[in-house]
């Protein structure tokens, strides 16, 4: 698989995000590349990604389950750990259900480092 290297610079560049250890590349739903995101995770890259509606995943654990209500009405977080089935893959998704009951699913393999202090 061929890398685009537009972007390459950023990867050093992180003192412009002092909360971040590396970027976090973004791709919508019109780039779809699974095997690119399973490339992307074996190098250790963070990103997110619009999944497919019809994207097929098995939900190996749930996260964490969050509701936020205000005055627009209830809305719904989920956080699971999926195996994506097109490739075997175990990734976080991450499912904002909105107050009409859309949902929109985004897989993300971002390392959250956690200091202590």
């Amino acid at each position: 698989m061929r890398e685009p290297t537009q972007f390459d610079h950023l990867h050093s560049d992180v003192e412009v995000f002092a909360d971040l250890d590396s970027p976090i590349q973004v791709f919508d739903r019109g780039y779809l590349d699974y095997e690119r995101f399973c490339t992307l995770k074996t190098r250790g890259r963070d990103f997110i990604c619009l999944l497919q509606a019809d994207a097929r995943v098995d939900v190996l654990e749930q996260i964490q389950n969050v509701e936020i209500t205000d005055e627009g009405g209830t809305r719904q977080i989920r956080d699971e750990r999926v195996e994506l089935a097109e490739t075997g893959e175990e990734f976080r998704r991450i499912v904002f259900k909105d107050v009409d009951g859309e949902e929109l699913a985004y897989s993300v393999d971002v390392v959250i480092n956690e200091t202590s202090g």
